[in-house]
């Protein structure tokens, strides 16, 4: 069954209108054996043609990772395109590095350890020929499902996601993993915030969305969801990324990157981090005055189960100005 739905997507996909290029980067300070190229495997297996793989990495790659980088190279020549330097130890400046060679029409991310399942590529020019046909134009920004590999590196969960919503995202990355770009629409937001590890391609993708709003309109592009796992992470949720950073440093960032997207449209409000495990929280400030909240309490007859409510309110409550 599985083998009779990639032929169909090899068949299928390449007669629809829009042919992308995807620039798949792969942001790679210092992999371990075996990661790189685990990564790198998954892209020849995929049902669609149009791709090209972009590798930034810092200086000094061990041996054998610079040998089987040097092998996916020589097996595929044209498809490759490499850039190495002191700049790229970490993995935001390593995704901006990978996405300043990169030539597609869309780009994506691909953490080292990581893989796309054979689908991934052709169930993304699906949905942006779907979304030209029902909406008069290409999808710009898309994000599929997940899968995570569980304790062990055995057993594996499924991440459904819920469909876009720039509140959710302001303070959760749950579009990350598959994120696909339109290259341009990446370039005007500005590509991605090195100091941001751990969170750059989330960033990227909410100021794209700001980029991409039209003048005084307070309605978003279309971010289309596409609800299929085809991204595998290679760590569980929490477990330090092959890049090295942790989880509370990518909460740190995430929380950084929700404080200029209030800032960009004038939320006054704080977002921190809190909790064990660490969460982005948004602290949003009251207006001055606060305004009046009116409580209504339907009851009849009932005096004790009136007083146990106004004494709630009245002994918990934090907000001063209601009646």
């Amino acid at each position: 069954l599985l083998d009779s739905y990639y032929r169909h997507l090899r068949a299928h996909v390449p007669t629809m209108p829009i042919q992308p290029v995807f620039s798949v980067l792969v942001p790679a300070p210092n992999p371990a054996p075996g990661e790189l190229r685990d990564t790198l495997a998954s892209l020849p297996l995929q049902t669609y043609g149009g791709w090209e793989v972009c590798v930034a990495h810092a200086p000094h790659l061990l041996p054998e990772v610079a040998a089987e980088l040097a092998d996916f190279e020589r097996r595929h020549p044209g498809r490759v395109r490499v850039t190495s330097g002191a700049a790229f130890a970490g993995p935001a400046a390593a995704t901006q590095g990978a996405f300043e060679i990169a030539t597609g029409d869309y780009l994506a991310v691909l953490a080292p350890g990581d893989l796309l399942f054979p689908n991934a590529l052709a169930e993304v020019v699906k949905a942006i020929n779907e979304e030209a046909a029902l909406a008069g134009a290409p999808a710009r920004l898309l994000y599929t499902d997940e899968r995570v590999l569980g304790p062990g590196a055995i057993d594996t969960y499924a991440m459904y996601k819920p469909d876009w919503s720039w509140w959710a995202s302001l303070t959760t990355d749950y579009t990350s993993r598959l994120a696909v770009f339109e290259i341009e629409l990446a370039r005007a937001a500005g590509g991605f915030d090195v100091r941001l590890d751990g969170a750059e391609v989330h960033d990227l993708m909410m100021r794209c969305v700001d980029v991409a709003r039209t003048v005084n309109s307070e309605v978003g592009p279309p971010v289309r969801h596409i609800p299929l796992g085809v991204y595998q992470r290679a760590r569980a949720i929490g477990d330090a990324p092959a890049t090295g950073v942790t989880w509370e440093r990518a909460q740190e960032n995430l929380a950084a990157s929700a404080q200029a997207a209030c800032t960009r449209h004038d939320l006054p409000a704080t977002a921190r981090v809190l909790g064990d495990p660490a969460q982005v929280v948004i602290e949003y400030a009251l207006p001055a005055p606060t305004p009046l909240v009116s409580i209504i309490i339907p009851t009849k007859n009932s005096p004790d189960l009136l007083r146990t409510c106004v004494e709630s309110v009245r002994l918990r409550s934090t907000y001063p100005h209601f009646e």
